[in-house]
């Protein structure tokens, strides 16, 4: 087995240096080839080598880390490997990049308050080979206040990956915000800008052209949905009880951040004159 075209390290004292699975989903065959820490430790610089018994069939091939510099991440080596004979001799070969770049929010470095916690996540993942690569942006030495941009780097496989950025403290939102459906990976993936881009939402409910109206004292009076299932956003403007309570009169007013997208609207009453069913306002409400 290989890294990058290089034997792998390891600084085991016991535990395996990783794990070369062949899995045949057609007739539900798994053998797992435990590459072990060998006598003396990791450091001695032994190949990893696997051997042992296989039954004919077409196999996902994949490769994980264990106590080693592999990724503990599985890499899949063949998507439909024949066996229909001795497969011995085998290199396997665990090809990774590095990716790396900013967050930005609109167009500017985001901001943070934090004083431990991650400030954002970003997220790599390819649904096909199963891989997920998540990037933690760390509240920087002295705190989020010092304006740190908001970098993140890492190890990545090859594949076609679904990029998304989901905020923690900071004032990025903490839905996950989708930045490419579909960015091949085919080498390092380095300088990458990562927008966030934001948008207001907002207006009024009335209920057959007038103000609904409600008995609230401290609980909502309606929520308005904003749904796009094709990126999996959902953004809820609860409509709060107004100071002195619903028999004021008060307007449904709701406002809010939300992404670029097309939206289903719908709206629910709570304690409200609104039927608390969801009302269907708009079907395709496009976000540009």
């Amino acid at each position: 087995m290989l890294l990058n075209g290089l034997p792998p390290t390891s600084t085991c004292l016991s535990a395996s240096r990783a794990t070369v699975r062949f899995t045949e989903a057609t007739r539900g065959y798994t053998f797992d080839y435990v590459i072990p820490c060998p006598p003396g430790g990791g450091a001695m610089g032994t190949p990893f080598d696997f051997s042992g018994t296989i039954f004919p069939g077409t196999y996902r091939v994949t490769v994980a880390g264990n106590v080693s510099n592999l990724p503990s991440q599985s890499y899949v080596v063949a998507e439909a490997f024949p066996v229909t004979g001795d497969v011995l001799n085998q290199s396997l070969n665990v090809l990774t990049y590095q990716a790396g770049g900013t967050v930005l929010l609109n167009g500017v470095t985001p901001t943070s308050t934090c004083l431990s916690a991650s400030r954002a996540t970003v997220r790599f993942a390819d649904a096909t080979r199963g891989y997920t690569f998540d990037y933690v942006i760390p509240c920087p030495s002295g705190g989020g206040a010092a304006g740190t941009p908001f970098a993140w780097s890492g190890p990545i496989f090859p594949g076609t990956y679904r990029v998304t950025v989901a905020g923690n403290v900071s004032n990025l939102p903490s839905q996950s915000y989708v930045i490419a459906e579909a960015l091949p990976v085919t080498g390092d993936a380095l300088n990458q800008s990562l927008n966030v881009l934001t948008y207001q939402a907002g207006g009024t409910v009335l209920l057959n052209g007038l103000t609904p109206t409600s008995t609230c004292l401290s609980a909502s009076r309606a929520t308005v949905r904003f749904a796009d299932a094709a990126r999996g956003y959902t953004f809820d403007y609860v409509i709060p009880c107004p100071s002195g309570g619903g028999a004021a009169g008060t307007p449904f007013t709701f406002s809010g951040p939300i992404f670029p997208g097309r939206y289903l609207v719908t709206v629910a009453g709570n304690v409200s004159t609104l039927p608390t069913q969801q009302y269907v306002a708009v079907t395709a409400l496009v976000v540009p």
